[in-house]
């Protein structure tokens, strides 16, 4: 019988030791015993020849044991009874073992065959090269006719050595790819394989001057065009904002357990089942994905291609492409890497929230890239969540034209695309004015859309003009209205602009105007 705890064999007749208690049962125990003992060989083999060809072998890794250093294996405890399940528990592990070692262990051997033959002509040519130095060394002055043959030997054996060694770097970098039975990849750090899909000019590994982007505003400087417009800012106390986080749970007070139900939708009352044919997906993926391929397994969402997705909204096929990985993940790159110019993601940035992301490639190369933690908001017209949280993706439903549920303060980046190109002026201050409220003093607000003229002028008015942002980057697009005849329901769609703005860090409050304690 299988112990769900794999507890140490004890010998129950005093004496014979984990022997005597897997073999003293008859003919069909003996059998069990073989079997298990050819199983602890194999798991042994594969062991020993990994730590061999790895170079992990030594007096610290000869002492582990054997079950912690193949996993995936489970030990058994057998009793007196219940010999026919252990034989074909065994018997299942035995072939998975055989199997994977069969196949790793040929992977090694072809690499280290092609090692060892790179490695040989490699000393050999550096022995000629030798040669052909110290002989021109120590040779007289020769005519010119031979001095540049010798010439011309060194620069061929030179540029064989180099060659050479590239063959071998690629080779360690198969072979560590290659790795272990359980995937681990030790020698990738130490010969600088690197997995992800950095650019030589990344700006991880260039000088950021992060000083220039701690800019202080005064509240003074802020000025409003209209009465309606004007600031007031929150009192300086740790619990200004409690109250506000409050209203999310319904209680009136931190220590309060009554609560006062407001308008919200109620939990489904039926249940969800597992669709036909649901596969749990990768824990990594490709990024970018592969051209061609899908990003999850559709019968996931109900659906079996990408096109049935049409079912959720006919109105606009366009975003289709959301949900095409193959595609959105390199438009989003690039869009990602131009941004990496200005602000400094591999040096300052932690968090992000991406308003409005569609298929959230954004955020999630940001996250394989930069170690970003994202989190990702949607509207429902599409299964954008269900997608993004089968790719690894945090997504909320978060309607972000009203208060977000976030404290003040919570990301070091918030990006918004293609959003609010619907708002009148009111209410694009009151969208941008939650925005500032989440962002963190030295942070990024990231603007990409299509807007009309008083639109991009209400923005910068408010952020620029009022609240101290200094424009790091902007873009503008004038759109030609005599050959794009568009609307946002009553607004016009009148240029593109995008926009990344950097928020005071600092700020002299002597004349800020705040709210009452």
């Amino acid at each position: 019988m299988q112990s769900r705890h794999a507890p140490e064999v004890k010998n129950r007749r005093g004496g014979g030791g984990l022997i005597a208690t897997l073999c003293g049962g008859g003919g069909e125990g003996q059998s069990s015993c073989l079997l298990a003992m050819v199983a602890i060989g194999l798991i042994l083999n594969v062991i020993v020849c990994t730590m061999l060809l790895t170079g992990s072998f030594g007096p610290a890794a000869a002492s582990t044991s054997a079950a912690s250093d193949a996993p995936g294996i489970n030990r058994m405890s057998v009793e007196s009874g219940g010999n026919g399940a252990v034989e074909a528990q065994l018997r299942t592990d035995l072939k998975t073992w055989r199997d994977s070692h069969e196949k790793v262990t040929g992977q090694f051997e072809a690499l280290k065959t092609q090692y060892t033959e790179l490695s040989a002509a490699d000393r050999e040519v550096r022995k000629m090269l030798a040669e052909c130095q110290a002989t021109v060394a120590g040779a007289a002055p020769a005519s010119s006719g031979s001095s540049a043959e010798d010439s011309a030997r060194i620069a061929s054996l030179e540029s064989q050595v180099s060659s050479l060694k590239s063959d071998l770097s690629a080779a360690q970098a198969k072979a560590a790819r290659a790795g272990a039975p359980s995937g681990a990849c030790p020698p990738c750090a130490a010969s600088g394989v690197d997995h992800s899909r950095l650019l030589k000019d990344d700006l991880t590994a260039s000088p950021f001057d992060l000083k220039e982007h701690e800019i202080e505003w005064k509240c003074d400087a802020s000025t409003a065009a209209s009465s309606n417009e004007t600031l007031e800012y929150c009192p300086e106390t740790a619990t200004n904002e409690q109250f506000y986080q409050l209203q999310f749970f319904d209680r009136p007070g931190a220590g309060s357990r009554a609560a006062i139900r407001k308008p919200k939708p109620q939990p489904p009352k039926c249940v969800q089942l597992p669709p036909p044919d649901y596969q749990f997906p990768a824990k990594v993926q490709s990024m970018p994905l592969a051209l061609g391929e899908s990003a999850v397994h559709w019968p996931n969402l109900r659906v079996q291609k990408l096109e049935d997705l049409l079912v959720f909204n006919m109105g606009t096929p366009k975003n289709l492409y959301h949900f095409n990985a193959s595609f959105y993940d390199y438009e989003q790159e690039a869009i990602l890497d131009a941004s990496a110019k200005i602000i400094p993601w591999g040096h300052k940035v932690r968090l992000m929230l991406d308003v409005g992301s569609g298929g959230a490639s954004l955020g999630m190369l940001a996250k394989r890239r930069y170690d970003v933690q994202v989190v990702s908001t949607v509207f429902a017209d599409w299964p954008y969540c269900e997608y993004i949280t089968e790719r690894g993706q945090v997504c909320m439903y978060v309607d972000a034209m009203e208060a977000m549920p976030f404290a003040k303060f919570s990301y070091d980046v918030v990006h918004s695309s293609w959003v609010f190109h619907a708002l009148f002026s009111h209410q694009l201050r009151a969208a941008y004015l939650e925005q500032n409220r989440i962002l963190r003093p030295g942070g990024y607000m990231w603007i990409y859309g299509g807007w009309s003229f008083e639109q991009v002028d209400t923005m910068t008015h408010l952020l620029v003009d009022q609240l101290g942002y200094k424009v790091l980057f902007e873009k503008r697009a004038v759109v030609d209205t005599n050959k794009v005849k568009h609307a946002f329901d009553t607004v016009p769609f009148q240029l593109e602009w995008t926009a990344i703005l950097l928020k005071p860090v600092r700020a002299d409050e002597s004349k800020c105007q705040r709210v009452p304690k």
